[in-house]
């Protein structure tokens, strides 16, 4: 698809017809909770326990999609190389 990746940016738009369009919508979406979440603590002078709290808030969801990514839409495609 794009060989280049400092070319992908916000305004990028995958291929629906790219094999691999799932994943890059689902990487997209997990960036811009990443994004939130930096923007976030960006703000914050000091760690503390109430600013740890909610980050870990706004980082789990990113997280259990991106292991969703890895488990569930990327072992379709290596189950085929055996």
């Amino acid at each position: 698809m794009n060989n280049n990746f400092a070319e992908i940016n916000d305004s990028f738009q995958a291929d629906p017809a790219w094999d691999y369009y799932e994943v890059c919508q689902g990487l997209i979406r997990v960036r811009e909770q990443i994004n939130k979440s930096i923007a976030f603590i960006s703000a914050e002078e000091e760690a503390n326990n109430d600013t740890d709290e909610k980050l870990k808030q706004m980082l789990e969801p990113a997280l259990e999609q991106f292991e969703s990514i890895i488990e569930n839409d990327l072992t379709d495609c290596c189950d085929d190389d055996s």
